[in-house]
């Protein structure tokens, strides 16, 4: 899931993903939350959008997102 030579940051950042997922599952968050859990947010939710998660961003006003985890359908 990482880039090679993050093989050492794998356990932080997975730690991070998880975290930001857990945050996520709970409701919409903005970036001033989620860089509470990781300063790079934007490079966790990419993280989890390449594990296949569906994340939507919304920007306000302000300089805030809101993040939103959008629920897989059943098929």
């Amino acid at each position: 899931m990482f880039r090679p030579g993050l093989e050492a940051d794998a356990p932080r950042l997975d730690s991070q993903c998880d975290r930001m997922l857990a945050r996520l599952q709970k409701g919409p968050a903005t970036n001033v939350e989620l860089s509470g859990i990781s300063l790079k947010y934007t490079s966790r939710i990419t993280d989890l959008r390449q594990l296949g998660h569906t994340i939507s961003c919304e920007k306000r006003v302000g300089g805030v997102t809101v993040y939103r985890l959008v629920p897989k359908r059943d098929t």
